[in-house]
């Protein structure tokens, strides 16, 4: 859908195919977000796929595969059995779901960004494919979040998951995965979920202990992060970039600002960009470029899904 006009780590502008960089730019640069990337917080990424030709490709062997993306990326990939464990170079294993998955090792930065986008491009490179069997699944560092300021990331995500839904494919929307189920509760509705979240008093309740839900908060005994399990499977390094910085919008909003339990004015992706924008303390969360961006890319995306609705 998009692609990088220039080196990720000079600077990141993303655009549909048929519309030009300058144009891209200037609206980028007039956008409104105030989503600020921060540099120092670690985040993984966890990239499911599988192949057109599944079966020939399993039987080249989960070592060869991880050779070849080696190979194409010039970065490290080890295979391994599979496992939770958390590396610091890029593993490859199975995956029941969808036939492998790719886990980072805790990444940080433009450089962290600039690696997610590389191995996006080499798994293309060496023949890998998506379906909707396939998730991506992002891991932001929480450890500096109490457990008021991880009910506010829960929270808001309930609030805005119609918004969220949006930006994704259908196949991941509401409860339809089973690996990714709503933050809202069977036949419960909004307020019902955001009076259950403020009163939680244990982490694992914010998830209702179990990781398969939108947001998975029993990663946070373990590794101390928070899941974000929503997005389809992608090989787009567009989309993968953007998605990393939104989630880490919603973390960084939640640290800065308690989130209430009041009923949203709506909860469209306009109604999320203007929670994200928040003030704390008379000041906006943050704003730099890539915050626009993201801004910008998941304006089209969210526009794009409504017209094909």
């Amino acid at each position: 859908m998009g692609r990088i006009t220039h080196d990720i780590q000079r600077e990141v502008c993303y655009y549909i195919d048929k519309e030009s960089a300058s144009e891209c730019k200037r609206k980028r640069q007039k956008g409104r977000s105030k989503m600020q990337f921060n540099e120092s917080r670690r985040f993984g990424i966890e990239i499911e796929f599988t192949s057109k030709g599944f079966q020939s490709f399993r039987y080249a062997g989960i070592g060869n595969i991880a050779r070849r993306l080696s190979e194409a990326t010039g970065i490290e990939v080890e295979p391994e059995r599979y496992n939770h464990d958390t590396r610091e170079y890029w593993k490859l294993t199975t995956d029941a779901s969808c036939g492998f998955e790719l886990v980072s090792p805790p990444l940080k930065g433009r450089a962290g960004l600039a690696q997610v986008d590389k191995m996006m491009t080499g798994l293309k490179q060496i023949g890998a494919h998506v379906s909707s069997k396939c998730g991506l699944h992002v891991h932001h560092e929480a450890n500096d979040l109490d457990l008021e300021q991880l009910k506010s990331i829960a929270k808001l995500y309930a609030k805005y998951e119609t918004a969220f839904d949006n930006l994704t494919k259908k196949s991941r929307r509401a409860s339809v995965n089973h690996y990714c189920n709503s933050m809202l509760y069977g036949t419960e509705d909004l307020q019902s979920a955001l009076n259950r979240l403020d009163v939680a008093h244990n982490v694992p309740m914010l998830c209702k202990n179990s990781r398969y839900h939108k947001v998975n908060f029993m990663a946070f005994a373990v590794r101390g992060t928070v899941e974000f399990r929503q997005h389809h499977g992608t090989l787009s390094g567009a989309k993968a970039v953007n998605w990393i910085v939104l989630t880490q919008a919603v973390v960084e909003r939640s640290r800065a600002y308690r989130v209430s339990n009041n009923l949203p004015e709506g909860r469209e992706f306009k109604n999320l960009v203007t929670a994200l924008n928040a003030r704390s303390n008379n000041r906006t969360v943050a704003q730099d470029d890539l915050g626009r961006d993201a801004h910008w890319y998941f304006y089209r995306v969210n526009r794009q899904n409504q017209l094909a609705a």
